[in-house]
């Protein structure tokens, strides 16, 4: 039986035997910690966004030819009752994927949570005069590259998402094989994917274990004295990516049939900063209901005598 589904997993140090229960769902497994020969190694500068961002880019580069379903989740899966791995997790988390294909996915716009609890893009993150690092790196993404003071068109663009983005704490969703190509067909989103990869596979990131390293203190140098030349310039650099994409990437896949749609107002022709401000209108065009209702499965129900 071929793969159905590809299981992307972001794995550190966790157990990810879970993972292997069917022949028709097949985990590729990136390890930010010591690797097995089965595993692709990653430096762990970027949680679960740069393994992502790598098999997305693999994708595109033709090293791997993606299932009709990829599902992305970290070592272990998140599920409704918040917890994290345990065994009630696991069986909800498989029973949620074995529900997945290709139609069912392009019935959800091509991109879906894998979860039942989705919050607002902005829920968690830091207090308004602590954003800027997430603006400033999203403009960094978006090929903007402020430097001294944020433009308009990032602030613009920050502000669309955090009014119609959704995300599902864990950063795990599944896509079809038709969305995913969708994406990087798209330019200026295969742009973002590429420039957020490089930013955070740079030999002066900081490792994403380090004491104090969260999403309240992801921009926050590892000195004073880096501190007083700002956040991009520290010999070991934070980076907010992680936490930004986690609320990105189910929103940034819908994205791109909505660019398809409307290609005509983003141009390959224009800056970095218009394709900002066309992107953000597109975004603000589009139902914040249902961009949160039409990318959410219906909650699974549970079975009896289910086995791990």
């Amino acid at each position: 039986m071929g793969c159905e589904v590809d299981l992307v997993l972001a794995r550190h140090s966790e157990n990810v035997s879970w993972a292997h229960w069917s022949g028709s769902v097949c985990p590729i497994v990136y390890s930010t910690g010591a690797a097995t020969t089965a595993e692709l190694a990653v430096p762990n500068t970027g949680r679960e966004a740069l393994p992502f961002l790598r098999h997305i880019l693999r994708v595109a580069a033709g090293a791997h030819e993606p299932a009709p379903v990829t599902a992305f989740v970290q070592g272990y899966p998140h599920c409704a009752t918040d917890s994290t791995g345990d065994a009630n997790c696991v069986r909800e988390f498989r029973r949620r994927l074995e529900s997945l294909s290709e139609p069912v996915l392009a019935a959800h716009g091509g991109v879906v949570h894998l979860g039942v609890r989705a919050r607002a893009f902005a829920y968690g993150l830091p207090l308004p005069e602590y954003r800027e690092c997430y603006v400033r790196e999203l403009a960094q993404v978006a090929g903007i590259a402020p430097r001294k003071r944020l433009g308009a068109s990032a602030t613009t663009l920050f502000a669309a998402f955090s009014e119609r983005g959704w995300y599902v704490p864990g950063a795990q969703f599944a896509v079809g094989r038709a969305a995913l190509r969708g994406l990087l067909a798209r330019p200026e989103l295969h742009g973002w994917v590429r420039r957020a990869e490089t930013l955070l596979s740079a030999p002066n990131m900081s490792d994403s274990g380090a004491r104090g390293y969260d999403m309240q203190n992801c921009c926050v140098p590892c000195s004073d004295a880096c501190r007083a030349r700002g956040c991009l310039r520290c010999p070991l650099r934070r980076s907010c990516l992680p936490w930004l994409f986690e609320r990105l990437w189910v929103t940034t896949f819908a994205l791109a049939p909505l660019l398809a749609a409307r290609d005509r107002s983003i141009d390959s022709q224009l800056s970095p900063s218009e394709q900002a401000e066309a992107i953000a209108s597109v975004l603000r065009n589009a139902s914040r209901g249902e961009l949160r209702q039409r990318h959410m499965l219906p909650a699974v129900r549970p079975r009896q005598q289910a086995r791990i």
